[in-house]
């Protein structure tokens, strides 16, 4: 029986495998078979790249012409080519001879339309259809519809309600979805049409689908309906999915109801609904339309929290908003790392944004960078060249305020490249820069520049050349061209005086100032002379350190109705440096606090340095408890001076509490003070005070000249007890100093020698700053500063957690470089005369630096993603692919 049984189930076995062969064999050719098959062989092998190289390659077998167009022209509807698509039909049809063509490929040619074809050409389609006798059924109304819905137009997708519901018995709800679909964006009209649609398919008798809801609340957009329509899916238990929430939120960010947002984000959780890429794109683009930049920040913060890169993985829309974001809410380290992820740029608007952005927080390379890359007429921009225009200026602006006239110069040259015009502003700006960096001929340049373009050339353009003139006789020439009465030549105004003034005081000559002062308040034009021409006469005089002159200006000032302001009392105490004129200075501040003038930092650090370099330490001490009594913040320049006052008196405790107080206010002594103080410490025999103001200097990285620690050591020499908390002799001083100014290694990882060194630097520092940014916020500040080669590659950064610094760098060794597979064999060359530069990335950590509990936490939590992003890039090539 056991025997009969097992017979009998190897037979049904071997009927049901050639059943199965059969079944096989007869429908491996029918064109749907086809195509799925060939769908499954391109995804295998490498995506519609492949799809299309299989469409083009004819298949071998006893598959007809006819049957391979059949397969071609399915292929060709899922991937949207509707061009390709429509082609294939027509030889599809030559291949028939005159015979109807199947209802099938018609449905497939439409469905080809969806993504971007014409809904025109898809109606034309319908009438070819019609004309050849070829019946609708429910398929080719569904095509028809999705084409509709992907174009928007709800007008004619109604149309299409009647007859579909002619030709089916049973309407579907997907068609009724795509009609809603349709409705997006189209006004109040549509909006309302979409509802009456909507409530139709109650009298259809359709149930409304997840797919329906969903397009319902697109179609609307309108937070309360969304909310209402979300409670109506729970209350007839209609699943929600990503799609569901996606709509909601996005319908109630552009509305900025951000507690509504909060809610609806409660409901996907309890939903057990994991949020993708597309809910928080939506809420993105919602946040958006609000014009609520940090909501986006939000939003893509929550999103990295979920484990989603929108930076890389993001569609090009979203990366643009992000961009604006991170531009609006200044953060313009971020938004460069994003500009810098676009395979091509984002809009000239964007870039200009950039530009500007950068120029503001006075990041003057990268803008030049991207300022030469630039171009206007970009995207057919035709009314927004001046754009162009915008970006250089701020460029310009911002090369002004750091007197950088290199960059100023490249930046007009990028201008003329990309074909954009300076104006009279840009070239003012450029030659201003100029004269601050002591440029003269370039400024003159760039004002026969101005003349070859005939742009106008105002006095803001000459004043500066004014300033810039090397020797007095250049400027007086220059202000004689401007009395000539030139047209083209602007007239003097009380600028250029000023200007005159400066240039006579940076060259010390205190008499062409006068004469000049004297010219310009003689002119019945600029009567009563401004307060920036008398401070420019008294830096004259404070260059010449002729404080009679000075004392003798502030009485002229107050007798012709000017009134002194803070800089001219200040410039007018520095003039007192002079030998016996620290009493004056004196005077005048005593005279600045009888006229209630706003004295600061800046006034009691002038007047301290004069009565300190004239010996007066006494008067210094009592300086700084005015200054304090007065709750007036002192800097580290004043701390310093106080400091040296102190220790010239062999004032110990003092000084000492002077340079405690100053560490703690985070204001740092300069390294003279620093060394007076140890020189005074070591005389008096306090070792342990010295070695801890040593351990703090080199903590600081004021390891100075080795004199300085060899005078402080041959003081302690000859002391007899050994010293308290410290080593037993200076040797041991000296070991302990030497030990503490030696790097902690933490963490070593081994690059190899294939691993192109400078792009995957130029990663890290970019994926670090956005870690930084977004993951390690919180009380704590943290801050990753750059760290580069003479060349300009990057070597790593610092990482600066609080008050700890850790350093993330390649090291200096040299490795030879490896090559691979030559000739279809795996070898290993090695060229003695190739090397490359670094073998370990490595981490470190000064010993003299103190971690916080808090600092420790958020180090440990970043340079766990530091490992792993370097080994994402040792494994993928980019620092940003997923693990």
């Amino acid at each position: 029986m056991r025997t009969l049984w097992l017979a009998q189930a190897v037979l049904a076995a071997t009927l049901s495998q050639h059943a199965t062969l059969h079944h096989r064999n007869t429908f491996k050719h029918h064109p749907r078979y086809l195509s799925q098959r060939l769908l499954r062989s391109s995804c295998h092998s490498g995506g519609n790249n492949d799809l299309h190289g299989a469409l083009d390659k004819p298949r071998p077998g006893r598959v007809s012409e006819r049957r391979r167009l059949e397969v071609e022209l399915n292929g060709l509807s899922r991937l949207g080519q509707w061009q390709r698509a429509l082609s294939t039909f027509n030889r599809i049809q030559e291949l028939g001879g005159g015979a109807p063509t199947r209802r099938e490929l018609y449905n497939s040619l439409i469905s080809s339309f969806q993504l971007n074809g014409p809904p025109e050409q898809a109606a034309r389609i319908i009438s070819r259809m019609t004309s050849e006798g070829v019946p609708e059924d429910a398929n080719t109304y569904q095509a028809i519809a999705n084409v509709y819905a992907q174009r928007k137009s709800w007008e004619t997708a109604l149309e299409l309600l009647g007859g579909y519901r002619e030709t089916v018995d049973k309407p579907r709800p997907e068609m009724y979805s795509a009609i809603i679909r349709s409705c997006r964006g189209g006004g109040d009209v549509a909006k309302k049409k979409a509802t009456e649609i909507f409530a139709s398919m109650g009298r259809d008798l359709v149930r409304p689908t997840t797919a329906v809801y969903n397009a319902l609340i697109a179609a609307q957009a309108s937070p309360d309906k969304a909310l209402l329509t979300l409670g109506q899916m729970m209350s007839t238990h209609v699943a929600r999915n990503a799609q569901t929430y996606a709509s909601v939120l996005g319908v109630l960010a552009a509305d900025n109801r951000t507690s509504a947002v909060d809610e609806a984000m409660s409901l996907m959780q309890k939903d057990r609904i994991q949020p993708t890429r597309q809910v928080f794109e939506s809420l993105i683009k919602g946040f958006s339309r609000a014009k609520w930049w940090h909501g986006v920040a939000e939003a893509w913060r929550l999103a990295e929290g979920s484990n989603l890169n929108l930076a890389e993985s993001g569609s090009k829309k979203t990366k643009r908003i992000l961009l604006q974001a991170s531009l609006q809410t200044n953060n313009w380290e971020v938004g460069l790392a994003l500009f810098k992820s676009f395979e091509e740029p984002p809009g000239l608007r964007l870039s200009v944004a950039m530009i500007v952005s950068l120029s503001a927080n006075r990041n003057c390379e990268e803008a030049l960078r991207l300022l030469a890359v630039l171009n206007p007429r970009a995207d057919g921009a035709k009314d927004i060249a001046f754009l162009g225009l915008k970006a250089l200026n701020a460029l310009l602006a911002a090369a002004m305020r750091e007197s950088n006239w290199e960059i100023a110069l490249k930046a007009l040259e990028s201008a003329a490249v990309i074909g954009v015009e300076p104006d009279e502003n840009s070239y003012a700006s450029a030659i201003t820069t100029c004269a601050r960096g002591s440029r003269f001929e370039e400024a003159c340049g760039l004002l026969s520049k101005m003349r070859a373009s005939k742009l106008t050339i105002n006095a803001r353009a000459y004043n500066p050349v004014v300033y810039a003139a090397p020797s007095l006789e250049k400027a007086e020439e220059i202000v004689a061209e401007m009395k000539n009465g030139n047209p083209s030549i602007p007239a003097p105004n009380e600028v250029t005086y000023v200007s005159l003034i400066t240039a006579a005081a940076r060259l010390k000559d205190s008499q062409a100032a006068r004469r000049w002062f004297d010219e310009a308040a003689s002119s019945t034009s600029y009567q009563p002379l401004s307060p920036y021409a008398w401070n420019a006469l008294m830096s004259a005089y404070l260059r010449t350190s002729d404080s009679e002159k000075a004392t003798e200006l502030i009485r002229e000032m107050i007798s012709s109705g000017a009134s002194p302001d803070i800089r001219t009392y200040t410039a007018a105490c520095g003039a007192c440096e002079g030998e016996g004129a620290w009493e004056t200075a004196l005077d005048l501040l005593e005279e600045m606090h009888k006229h209630e003038l706003p004295v600061g930092t800046r006034t009691y650090q002038t007047v301290i340095r004069v009565v300190n370099k004239a010996g007066q330490w006494d008067s210094v001490l009592s300086l700084y408890n005015d200054l304090r009594g007065r709750d007036i913040i002192p800097s580290a320049n004043v701390y310093s001076q106080v400091i040296d006052a102190a220790c010239n008196l062999g004032d110990v405790d003092t000084a000492l509490r002077l340079h405690n107080t100053a560490e703690r206010a985070g204001k740092y002594p300069s390294q003279h003070s620093v060394y007076s103080l140890l020189n005074l410490l070591s005389h008096k025999k306090m070792t342990t005070e010295v070695i801890d103001i040593m351990q703090t200097a080199v903590s600081r990285g004021l390891t100075g000249p080795p004199s300085a620690y060899r005078t402080v050591l041959n003081h302690l020499k000859s002391e007899t007890k050994p010293p308290r908390n410290g080593p037993d002799d200076t040797v041991g001083m000296v070991a302990q100093i030497h030990e503490m100014q030696k790097d902690v290694v933490i963490n070593q990882i081994e690059i190899p020698a294939g691993i192109s060194r400078s792009e995957m630097l130029d990663q890290i520092v970019r994926w670090a700053r956005l870690e930084v940014s977004q993951n390690l916020s919180g009380d704590v500040t943290s801050v990753v500063r750059p760290l580069s080669r003479e060349n300009g590659e990057y070597r790593g950064f610092t990482l600066e957690i609080g008050q700890t610094k850790v350093e993330c760098v390649i090291d200096d060794r040299i490795v030879p470089n490896v090559g691979s597979m030559s000739n279809g064999r795996s070898e290993t060359l090695r060229d003695l005369t190739a090397t490359t530069v670094g073998k370990f990335f490595e981490i470190r950590r000064r010993r003299s630096e103190t971690v916080t509990e808090e600092s420790r936490t958020l180090l440990k939590r970043f340079l766990k993603s530091l490992s792993l992003a370097i080994t994402n890039y040792i494994a993928f090539g980019s620092v940003f692919a997923d693990h």
